[in-house]
């Protein structure tokens, strides 16, 4: 993600791929483990229900997951003529990415990198999907003026953050000084801020959603997670997803 409290992360054939270290609460054991959990299927649920028709829309031929995560969280959102590269920072996690990618049947393929610089030629992918990934990279900018390269002109691309003024930020802040995993060290964005840098980074901002309206905290099932929305003011919510464009040089 793609990656959340205790879980973060994306070779392809032919592209150039960097071992590179994840910290130690981006393994993939963990990363899949959450998502099997009540809150990992709500946080995906609503994630997906925000996803879902922006991508039908774009009807991708050739995708871009940056920062996918090893159980590529939102494959099954791309219909089967879509062929979906995937790209992170960890080994261990690209590695569950592909074979995760084989698992499916998907055409494709996952492998080991960095989104601020990223192994594929310019202006190559249709569509780009990075969730939970710019919250902990050190330079956002230069890794969305990376993800930008990379599409080709009109193409279209969803960039889902953390939200700083969400539940989700007010537990990360009150748990901060008795953890140390890389889900408390990420700087997450306002939706001012995730605008800001997109739009500095060349990307023209055509929608801006909320998602997963309720805390990071541990409820017996999804349908929990439903009952506690309905009174979570939307701006509190835990995720902000913008569809952009690359649009015009």
């Amino acid at each position: 993600m793609s990656g959340l409290r205790n879980a973060h992360g994306g070779g392809a054939a032919g592209v150039r791929s960097e071992q590179t270290r994840a910290p130690r609460s981006w393994r993939a054991r963990s990363y899949a483990r959450w998502f099997r959990s009540a809150l990992g299927r709500a946080y995906k649920s609503s994630v997906e229900s925000v996803l879902e028709p922006w991508i039908a829309a774009a009807r991708p031929r050739l995708a871009l997951d940056a920062g996918c995560g090893p159980i590529l969280t939102f494959a099954d959102l791309f219909g089967p003529e879509a062929t979906l590269l995937a790209v992170d920072c960890s080994f261990e996690i690209a590695r569950g990415a592909h074979s995760k990618m084989k698992s499916l049947g998907r055409s494709g393929a996952a492998c080991c990198g960095s989104v601020e610089s990223l192994p594929f030629r310019s202006s190559l992918f249709d569509f780009v999907l990075s969730m939970n990934c710019l919250e902990f990279v050190p330079d956002p900018g230069r890794a969305l003026r990376e993800l930008r390269r990379v599409a080709a002109p009109q193409a279209a691309a969803v960039i889902g953050t953390l939200n700083r003024h969400g539940l989700w930020e007010l537990g990360r802040r009150l748990g901060r000084p008795f953890r140390s995993s890389a889900y408390y060290r990420g700087r997450f964005f306002t939706v001012e801020e995730l605008v800001a840098v997109l739009r500095d980074a060349g990307w023209r901002v055509e929608e801006v959603r909320h998602a997963v309206p309720f805390p990071p905290v541990r409820l017996p099932s999804p349908k929990w997670y439903r009952l506690v929305a309905r009174a979570v003011p939307a701006d509190r919510s835990g995720m902000v997803i913008a569809r952009v464009a690359r649009g015009d040089d």
